[in-house]
């Protein structure tokens, strides 16, 4: 299962992009943090879900996920991960 979330706000003149982009994946962790039953990984838990699920992509799909995951959580009851980032344009 797949699903993605776009979410898009114009950069307004004297803001800092990369400072909004900083605020949306950390609102975004918090977010599914406090849903209850995932939990936040990191490091070789964060690698081995990152390859999992860019395994069942295809190639080109594969190399935009990769270039834009940022976080990512697992929930035990479901047995499932799920992974998250921002991407500009």
């Amino acid at each position: 299962m797949r699903f993605y979330l776009d979410l898009k706000r114009q950069v307004e003149r004297g803001e800092s992009a990369a400072a909004i982009k900083e605020d949306l994946v950390e609102r975004a962790q918090l977010a599914i943090d406090s849903a209850g039953d995932w939990t936040p990984i990191h490091g070789r838990d964060l690698d081995s879900l990152v390859n999992d699920l860019a395994g069942q992509l295809p190639r080109d799909d594969a190399d935009q996920f990769l270039s834009h995951v940022a976080f990512g959580f697992r929930s035990r009851a479901l047995e499932a991960g799920l992974t998250g980032g921002v991407q500009t344009i």
